[in-house]
């Protein structure tokens, strides 16, 4: 991606280690939990919101957000982004960049300060940074997970090229974007992290604010559903195993555990409704969620645009669990075959070849315990995942045609559709 934006390489390896060592240590946690307690005290509720915003847009005057300021965004972070483990990968986040754009486009004109809609643009594509420099799947045991550390991480790299109050809006999306309640976590030390304000209200204008999470959530969200999702769960749980041994994540809005003695079922092409779940319940999982009257999806009147982007995912699922069902069973386990399913699974995701390799391992070993049927059937769905990707970036490229930032979303697209 640094080549298609024409920026230089940066070499930042010995910095990124160090923010690793340092959000992992129990003064890095404390460090970050205060932090993330200044944001909520600064901006963490409508009126202090409002006024950030209102002070911003004045700004914004004279310091507008751009491509230039876009791309100088992407530069800054461009060594974290490459550090991006499978799953939550530079795949994901470029990807997160397109469906912020399009959300930010889509409410930009029926919100009350711009300020507001473009740090939802900003955080939106931002808020799985903190995955760079500590492991996604500690956020029931840190009291800083990945989002707090991403809110971090944010204000380390942006403090001197970003106005630090439209910094405080970006920073508190990233930290608040979970949708997590209350957790109960144990280190640095006990304590509770508690969840976020996140409110949206109409002002005296009939526009909305405090819009930036909830864009930064769509966009979230988008990445959860569909056909990409189902990959991304297969090579997120890999890759948690290959360097945890153990992860606790949500599923939906079910809370599960998956280690190596309970890994194997994730490729079983039939769904059982069981605890842990097979990639394509995982998937089927938050599908359902967004259509039940919960936190995930009490705010998706707001964003019609996003709905009708979230059918389309949800439509292009429906057709490949169909094509797995219906599969007889008949294509071969060849080497070839073996090798299109590496190929796009690497082409989604993007990571570092080491990183990605290594939770490739996994995939092989579960691979090779799979009936000959069960192949055929995930061969089958892994080509139907190929087109129905290829018809995703038909989609983005027909709905950032011609909107704020079209040139960079183009750029983008280009590289993403790139074979690697």
């Amino acid at each position: 991606m640094v080549e298609t934006l024409n920026q230089p390489q940066i070499d930042n390896s010995a910095t990124i280690l160090e923010y690793r060592h340092f959000s992992e240590s129990p003064e890095g946690q404390q460090e970050i939990i205060n932090f993330v307690d200044d944001l909520r005290k600064e901006v963490g509720d409508k009126e202090s919101w409002e006024k950030t915003c209102q002070k911003v847009d004045e700004i914004l005057l004279s310091e507008p957000v751009n491509e230039s300021m876009l791309k100088n965004v992407f530069t800054k972070f461009q060594p974290y982004i490459d550090n991006m483990p499978p799953g939550h990968d530079p795949g994901h986040l470029y990807r997160d960049f397109l469906n912020s754009v399009i959300l930010f486009n889509s409410v930009k004109d029926n919100c009350t300060y711009q300020s507001d809609a473009y740090a939802g643009l900003i955080s939106g594509f931002l808020h799985d940074i903190g995955t760079s420099i500590t492991f996604r799947y500690k956020d029931f045991e840190n009291g800083a997970g990945h989002a707090e550390v991403g809110a971090y991480l944010c204000h380390e790299v942006l403090q001197k090229s970003i106005d630090p109050s439209l910094l405080k809006l970006i920073c508190y999306s990233v930290a608040a974007h979970t949708h997590l309640d209350t957790v109960k976590y144990k280190f640095p030390k006990d304590g509770t992290r508690e969840s976020y304000w996140d409110e949206t209200w109409t002002t005296s204008d009939q526009k909305l604010c405090g819009i930036a999470l909830q864009i930064c959530r769509r966009s979230d969200r988008l990445e959860t559903n569909g056909n990409i999702s189902v990959l991304r769960g297969i090579i997120s749980r890999m890759d948690a195993v290959q360097v945890t041994g153990e992860m606790e994540d949500l599923s939906g809005d079910k809370k599960v555990k998956i280690n190596l003695d309970n890994l194997g079922p994730i490729l079983d092409p039939v769904m059982h409704n069981e605890i842990t779940p097979t990639a394509l319940e995982h998937t089927q999982r938050f599908a359902d969620s967004n259509f039940k009257a919960n936190k995930y999806s009490e705010k998706d009147y707001l964003f019609p645009k996003f709905q009708e982007f979230l059918k389309f995912k949800l439509n292009q699922f429906e057709v490949l669990k169909d094509i797995i069902a219906d599969d007889d069973g008949n294509l071969p386990d060849t080497p070839e075959n073996f090798q299109s399913i590496h190929k796009i699974n690497y082409k989604i995701s993007q990571a570092s070849p080491k990183r990605f390799e290594a939770a490739w391992t996994n995939f092989e070993t579960i691979w090779q315990k799979l009936s000959s049927k069960n192949k055929s059937k995930w061969i089958a769905g892994f080509r139907n995942i190929d087109q129905s990707y290829t018809e995703l970036f038909r989609h983005y490229r027909q709905e950032t045609a011609n909107i704020d930032f079209a040139n960079l979303t183009s750029q983008v697209i280009s590289e993403l559709e790139a074979d690697k």
